[in-house]
C-alpha cells in the first residue's frame, strides 16, 4: 500500500497493435476440441440416471412379456393335450365313458406323452390304471 502523499506510479504504455493480433496472424491450432462435459460430475450423474432408468424400464417390460409368454405357452399346451387325449375316451351305449387301451398305447408310442393317468377334480387318482410312466405333478429336478 502506498502512503497518501506519494506520487502516482507510472506504468509503461504498450502500443495497442502489439497486444491485439488479427485472426489471420494467430497460429492455427491442430489440437482436437476438448469434450469437457464428459469430465464433470453432473454429466456423469445425468448419464448414470438416464442409463439406470432405461435398464429399469426394460426390466419391467421384460418381466411382463415373460409372464404373458408363459401364460400363452401353458394355454397352448393345455389345448394340445386336450385335443390329443380326448380321442382316448369313448362313450358306450349306456352313456358311460370307457378308455380305449389300444389308443392309449398308440398315443404313448407316437407322441411326446410318456404316460397317462386320470384324476378327479379333488386331485385324487380316478382310474385304477396308470398307463406308461406315472405323470409328474411337480417339476422333476433331473430335467431342469
Amino acid at each position: 500500500m502506498l502512503p497518501p502523499n506519494s506520487p502516482p506510479q507510472m506504468t509503461r504504455a504498450v502500443p495497442l497493435e502489439t497486444v491485439q493480433t488479427s485472426a489471420s496472424q494467430r497460429p492455427k491450432s491442430t489440437a482436437k476440441p476438448k469434450v469437457d462435459f464428459l469430465f464433470s460430475k453432473i454429466s456423469w450423474k445425468v448419464i448414470t440416471a438416464v442409463f439406470a432408468t432405461i435398464i429399469i424400464l426394460e426390466a419391467g417390460v421384460l418381466y411382463i412379456t415373460v409372464q404373458n409368454y408363459e401364460k400363452q405357452q401353458l394355454a397352448q399346451l393345455a389345448e394340445a393335450s386336450k385335443n390329443t387325449v380326448t380321442p382316448v375316451f369313448t362313450k358306450n351305449d349306456k352313456g358311460t365313458i370307457t378308455i380305449n387301451t389300444e389308443t392309449i398305447k398308440r398315443l404313448i408310442e407316437t407322441t411326446p406323452i410318456k404316460g397317462l393317468s386320470i384324476y378327479n377334480p379333488q386331485g385324487g387318482l380316478f382310474a385304477q390304471d396308470v398307463f406308461g410312466e406315472p405323470p409328474l405333478t411337480t417339476p422333476d429336478a433331473n430335467r431342469i
